[in-house]
């Protein structure tokens, strides 16, 4: 993929590519009840949607995140998967990271 399409927002009839993530080659993408992700080739992973869980690895209290944004910069992912409220990765060590808001 030379640029990701986006699923529809709002009132959006058809996908769209998300200008943000032009020249960036994303390897794999998966979507959430409310967010998206994206892994790039160099392992970055991307997250962009609804965050009011912290299902996008921004800082905490960000509801929400409009444009593609670096999570786990840290770490080199190779797969993620996203859920109505969480986001798990892989890394290239074999490593699981989950990405989610901790009820008490």
């Amino acid at each position: 993929m030379q640029w990701p399409l986006c699923i529809c927002r709002g009132n959006e009839k058809k996908p769209r590519r998300i200008a943000a993530l032009k020249g960036v080659n994303i390897v794999q993408a998966a979507c959430g009840g409310w967010h998206c992700l994206a892994v790039s080739n160099t392992g970055q992973a991307y997250a962009w949607g609804g965050n009011e869980y912290g299902q996008c690895g921004v800082a905490q209290g960000k509801r929400d995140v409009p444009e593609p944004t670096p999570c786990l910069p840290d770490q080199k992912v190779v797969q993620v998967a996203a859920g109505g409220m969480h986001t798990c990765a892989l890394t290239e060590s074999g490593q699981v990271r989950t990405l989610l808001c901790m009820w008490s």
